[in-house]
C-alpha cells in the first residue's frame, strides 16, 4: 500500500474515531449551568482576582486558557470546547500508535477507539478542568509533531514541541509522563539502525534529542523557584508519603477504581432508552465503515514467540503507563475516584493511556480473529455508559438550574445560616452533593450573597456516625468555622456574612422521577413546555440558635 492511499485510510479511520466521541459525548452541550467549582473561578473573574488565583495556585500559564471562558460566563461555551478537545483525542492517539507500535490500522484504530470512549474523567466538562483537557491536547500534539520531526527535523518544530511540553506540564501530573517522548525517539533510532549497531544508534538518537530528557529535571525546579504556590493554595500539589508508599498506593488505587466503576452502572429505568441510542449508534457507526470500506477486524495471524515477546513488552510499556498516570495523584493524597463525580478529573492521564493498555493486553492473551470482537463489546459497554453519564450531567444542570430558581422565589431572610438535606440526588450525576460554595451561590441566587449553607453530605453526626440528618452541635459547629475562614473571600459564596442568629434546615425533594435519556434531551430543547420548578421541591423549618449568638460567624455563647 503506498503512502497516499494508507494516508486516505488513516483518514478515514480518525473519521470514525470522531463520530463516535462525538456520539457519545456530544449530548453534554445542551449544559448550560455552571457546576461545582466554576461557581468559584467565575467570582474570581468577576471581582478581578482571576489572575491572582492562577498565581496562588502556581499555574500561571494556564490563566490565559481559562480567562476568556471566565470572562464569558457562558457554561455552554467552555462545555462545547471541551468536547471538541475531546474529540481530538482518539484520532491523536490513533496516528501517535500507528507510527510508534507498527501495529496494523485495525489494532490501532480499537486502542484509540477505547480511549476515546472509556469512562473516566467525567469531571472534563467544567471551567475548572478546561486547562486539563487544554494539557491533555497540548501533549499528545507534541508527541505527533515529534514523530513528523524524526524523519526531517526543522528547528521551530523541536522549539514548538518544547513549547507544548512545556505547557502540558503544567498540569503537573504529564511530567511523570515526559518519558514518552525521548523513548518514541529511542524506539525510532532503534529501528533506523542495523542489528550490530542499534545499541549505540539508540543512544545516539536519544542524546541528539536531550532536551527531551533534559526538560522535566529543568522545568520543575524552576517552577518551584520562580512560580510556587502560595496563599490559599500553598499547600497544592505537595506529596504526601514517600515513593515506595506511593508505588503501593497506586496498585491500591487502581483495584479501588475497579470497584468503584459499579457507580458508573445505569439504573434499570433507564437502560431502554441508553440501549436504544446505542444501538442505533453502532448500526451508523458500522455502515459507515463499510461505506468507507474500511476493515475493523484485526488480521487472523497465528501468534509465534517473536510476536508474542514483542506483545508482552508492548503490555509492559502499558503497564508503565498506567503506573504513571495515577501515581503523581496518589502521591499528593488525591487519588482518582467516581464518588461524587468531581474526582475523576484525576483520571486525566489514565484516560489517555487506558485505550492502549486494554488492546495491548488483548493482542496478548487473544487470537487475532477475538481481538476485535473483545474490542468492540467493550467499546459498546464503554458506549452505554458514556451516555448514561451524559444523561445524569443534564439533568443534574437542569436540577440545579431548578434550585436556583427556587431559591431566588422564596429568599431567606439575610444572615440566615442553612442546613441543606441533599434527598433529590437520584437527579445528581454520580451521586454527588453541593460543597458548600456551590450551595451558598445557590441560595443567594446566584451571586456571592448574605445567607451561608451547608450539605448534611459535608456533616458527621457523631451521635450517629451517619450524615447529620438535623440542627446537631456538628451542623452548628461547621458552619461557624466556614464563617470564620471564609466570610472575607467572595469567592465562597457568602463574601460579609452576618448572621442573625437562626439556622433553616432546608429539604430538597424530588418531585417526580429523573428523566431518561430521550426525555433529558427532549426536555432541554423544549424547557419553557417543561418548567424547572416542577423538577423539585423545597420543605424549610427555621429555628434560633441556642446558647445566644456573638459576632458575626454567631459563635453561641
Amino acid at each position: 500500500m503506498n503512502i497516499g492511499t494508507q494516508g486516505v485510510r488513516d483518514f478515514k479511520y480518525q473519521v470514525l474515531l470522531v463520530m463516535a466521541a462525538i456520539a457519545a459525548w456530544g449530548p453534554v452541550i445542551l449544559i448550560n449551568q455552571a457546576l461545582w467549582d466554576d461557581w468559584v473561578l467565575l467570582s474570581y473573574s468577576e471581582t478581578g482576582a482571576f489572575w491572582e488565583f492562577f498565581k496562588q495556585m502556581g499555574r500561571r500559564e494556564q490563566y490565559f486558557l481559562a480567562a476568556p471562558f471566565a470572562a464569558l460566563g457562558e457554561p455552554r461555551v467552555w462545555t462545547t470546547a471541551a468536547l471538541v478537545l475531546s474529540c481530538s483525542v482518539p484520532p491523536m492517539v490513533y496516528t501517535i500508535i500507528r507510527r510508534t507500535t507498527q501495529w496494523a490500522a485495525a489494532d490501532a484504530f480499537w486502542a484509540a477507539l477505547l480511549t476515546g470512549l472509556v469512562p473516566l474523567n467525567q469531571a472534563r466538562f467544567i471551567l475548572s478542568t478546561i486547562p486539563y483537557a487544554f494539557s491533555s491536547f497540548f501533549f499528545l500534539l507534541a508527541l505527533l509533531l515529534l514523530q513528523l520531526d524524526l524523519s526531517r527535523s526543522f528547528v521551530l518544530r523541536r522549539l514548538a514541541i518544547i513549547i507544548l511540553l512545556v505547557m502540558a506540564f503544567s498540569t503537573n501530573s504529564f511530567l511523570v509522563l515526559a518519558w514518552v517522548a525521548p523513548a518514541i525517539v529511542a524506539l525510532d533510532g532503534w529501528r533506523r539502525s542495523s542489528d550490530k549497531r542499534r545499541a549505540s544508534a539508540t543512544v545516539r538518537a536519544v542524546m541528539a534529542r536531550s532536551e527531551l530528557l533534559l526538560l522535566p529535571f529543568i522545568y520543575w525546579p524552576a517552577k518551584q523557584m520562580f512560580e510556587p504556590s502560595y496563599g490559599l493554595y500553598a499547600n497544592y500539589n505537595k506529596f504526601r508519603m514517600s515513593v515506595p508508599a506511593g508505588l503501593k498506593q497506586v496498585v491500591l488505587t487502581f483495584i479501588d477504581q475497579l470497584r468503584d466503576a459499579g457507580k458508573l452502572v445505569p439504573n434499570e429505568a433507564d437502560l431502554p432508552d441508553l440501549i436504544i441510542a446505542a444501538a442505533i449508534t453502532i448500526a451508523i457507526f458500522t455502515i459507515m465503515a463499510r461505506l468507507l470500506r474500511l476493515s475493523l477486524a484485526s488480521a487472523d495471524d497465528q501468534p509465534n514467540s517473536q510476536s508474542r515477546l514483542a506483545a508482552a513488552l508492548t503490555l509492559g510499556a502499558a503497564a508503565a503507563l498506567g503506573v504513571c498516570a495515577l501515581f503523581p495523584y496518589v502521591m499528593v493524597g488525591q487519588p482518582p475516584r467516581f464518588s461524587g463525580l468531581w474526582e475523576t478529573r484525576h483520571q486525566t492521564t489514565l484516560m489517555l493511556t487506558s485505550g492502549f493498555a486494554i488492546v495491548a493486553l488483548l493482542r496478548l492473551i487473544a487470537p487475532g480473529r477475538f481481538l476485535w470482537r473483545a474490542a468492540s463489546v467493550i467499546g459498546a459497554a464503554f458506549l452505554l455508559l458514556d451516555m448514561s453519564f451524559a444523561q445524569g450531567l443534564i439533568r443534574d444542570a437542569r436540577e440545579t438550574s431548578a434550585l436556583l430558581e427556587a431559591f431566588k422565589q422564596h429568599p431567606s431572610v439575610a444572615g440566615t445560616m442553612m442546613l441543606v438535606l441533599e434527598d433529590d440526588r437520584e437527579y445528581r450525576a454520580l451521586g454527588r452533593f453541593f460543597p458548600f460554595y456551590e450551595l451558598s451561590f445557590l441560595v443567594n441566587g446566584g451571586k456571592s450573597g448574605p445567607n451561608l449553607a451547608i450539605s448534611n453530605r459535608e456533616v458527621l453526626d457523631p451521635a450517629t456516625d451517619n450524615f447529620a440528618a438535623s440542627v446537631v452541635p456538628a451542623v452548628v459547629s461547621a458552619l461557624t468555622s466556614l464563617c470564620e475562614s471564609h466570610r472575607s473571600q467572595p469567592q465562597y459564596g457568602f463574601g460579609g456574612f452576618v448572621a442573625n442568629g437562626s439556622i433553616e434546615t432546608v429539604r430538597l425533594l424530588a418531585n417526580r422521577r429523573p428523566p431518561t435519556l430521550f426525555e433529558a434531551v427532549r426536555q432541554s430543547f423544549g424547557s419553557a413546555a417543561t418548567p424547572t420548578d416542577s423538577l423539585i421541591r423545597m420543605e424549610k423549618s427555621a429555628s434560633l440558635l441556642t446558647g445566644g449568638c456573638f459576632g458575626p460567624c454567631c459563635i453561641p455563647g
